[in-house]
């Protein structure tokens, strides 16, 4: 039996996942994209656990630059610190 089919498959919804699928998307490729968008950092990390990364390293990169955490503050009307907190 024969199923869908697609150009590319993602394995992994993590940040590296979710910004290769973004670029392939800006690009048309047909893909498909398996895992629950951050669910490692949802199950395995503690309540309120803070990414200890600098602040440029905490950017998901994508083909027009919309999601970095200047346009995040923006789009939520908050100001971050240093640290980001990820509480799902």
């Amino acid at each position: 039996m024969v199923g869908p089919t697609c150009q590319v498959a993602i394995v992994g919804a993590g940040p590296y996942g979710l910004a290769a699928a973004a670029h392939l998307r800006a690009a048309n490729v047909e893909l498909r994209v398996f895992g629950k968008a951050m669910d490692f950092w949802d199950r395995q990390m503690p309540a309120g656990m803070l990414l200890r990364s600098y602040w440029e390293g905490s950017h998901i990169s994508d083909p027009q630059g919309d999601f970095t955490l200047e346009e995040e503050q923006v789009a939520c009307g908050i100001l971050l610190s240093g640290m980001v907190c990820c509480d799902g």
